[in-house]
C-alpha cells in the first residue's frame, strides 16, 4: 500500500474507494465475513444500535449492510454535531 493513502486523513477515502483493487479486497472482506459472521456478542460491544437493529429485525446480519448502517450512525452524529 502507498504510504501517502495509509497515512492520508479519512475523508480522502473519496479518491481512492472506487479503483478495482480497493473493491475487490472490500469484497473480499464482505465474502469472508458472511463465511464467519461477526459474533452477536462483538456486535453488542462494538456497533449497540446496529446489534439493536439486529434483534429487532429491522437490520440483517450482513456485513454489506452493517457497514452502511455504521456509516448512517456515523453521518447522523456529524450532522447533528454541526
Amino acid at each position: 500500500m502507498d504510504k501517502r493513502r495509509k497515512y492520508s486523513y479519512s475523508d480522502r477515502a473519496r479518491y481512492y474507494i472506487g479503483q478495482p483493487e480497493v473493491v475487490a479486497a472490500m469484497n473480499k472482506l464482505f465474502d469472508n465475513l458472511r463465511e464467519y459472521p461477526i459474533p452477536m456478542n462483538m456486535l453488542h460491544q462494538y456497533m449497540p444500535i446496529s446489534y439493536a437493529k439486529i434483534r429487532e429485525g429491522k437490520l440483517k446480519l450482513d456485513p454489506r449492510e452493517l457497514a452502511m448502517d455504521g456509516i448512517v450512525q456515523f453521518m447522523l452524529a456529524y450532522e447533528s454535531a454541526v
